[in-house]
């Protein structure tokens, strides 16, 4: 049976632009609660970090997480055990690269966005790996 290319590219665009939202709702979210952004979706080879935030002298790697439906948990269950290594590992280069010498503390958080983008509430997890 002979796919249309133009739907997989499709769905890979709707993607990216609900990755987009969620990063941009997330980070709305967590300015008002006071945060400040240091970074945002920076790519390595071996993954990505969504947002890199500074709370008082704390530095937060936050990994966004949006789903539409709660099938199989949601936003919130969705991390995986091979997706936080990656996540660690983006953070351990980006804090070779840009922060060699800091004696700030750091952490990694989740925010998991579920439902319509029109309905969306955002539930933070401080500390996800603690």
């Amino acid at each position: 049976m002979w796919k249309d290319p133009t739907l997989h590219l499709s769905k890979k665009i709707r993607a990216l632009n609900n990755g987009r939202r969620s990063e941009q709702q997330a980070l709305k979210f967590l300015e008002s609660k006071g945060l400040t952004l240091i970074a945002s979706n920076l790519r390595y080879k071996f993954g990505e970090l969504d947002l890199i935030m500074l709370e008082q002298q704390t530095i937060i790697f936050v990994e966004v997480k949006y789903r539409r439906h709660e099938s199989y948990g949601g936003a919130l269950y969705s991390l995986g055990h091979q997706q936080a290594i990656r996540l660690q590992r983006c953070a351990q280069a980006w804090l070779q690269k840009y922060d060699p010498h800091s004696r700030l503390a750091c952490r990694f958080d989740l925010v998991a966005l579920s439902g319509k983008f029109s309905e969306t509430e955002c539930v933070w997890i401080k500390n996800i790996f603690q």
